[in-house]
């Protein structure tokens, strides 16, 4: 596995131990950057997938658009779409006014997360 692999996964993982800690976290919640990191996770995540498999990385935070590109070499990808979809709005939607995540979408994003990242971790690129 190349260097820039495991940088990708590095990354995709310090984003999982963040959205779970933060989850955890008593006191003052962030539900928004839960839901960030959530969604920063699986595109670290995918990223890593594509240059594991020597594919073109785009420079997108878009999920449903990873998908695309990946089940077209894996079809199995797409048993994961109903929680990549739920995760690809936290891309940008909490991250600036208007627009705050509830608890109760965090938890859902880290319900997401941990399933997507048990989905990457069985590919087997670590």
């Amino acid at each position: 596995m190349s260097g820039l692999v495991k940088e990708w996964i590095k990354k995709a993982e310090e984003d999982y131990e963040a959205a779970c800690a933060l989850a955890r976290k008593r006191g003052k919640a962030t539900p928004d950057v839960v839901c960030f990191c959530a969604q920063q996770c699986a595109e670290k995540y995918f990223k890593a997938y594509l240059v594991f498999k020597r594919l073109k990385v785009p420079k997108t935070h878009d999920l449903m658009e990873l998908l695309t590109i990946v089940a077209c070499n894996d079809s199995s990808f797409e048993l994961i779409h109903d929680l990549l979809e739920r995760l690809n709005s936290y891309a940008v939607e909490f991250r600036y006014p208007g627009e705050d995540a509830t608890k109760g979408e965090a938890r859902a994003a880290v319900k997401a997360i941990t399933e997507v990242s048990h989905f990457f971790r069985s590919k087997s690129i670590h």
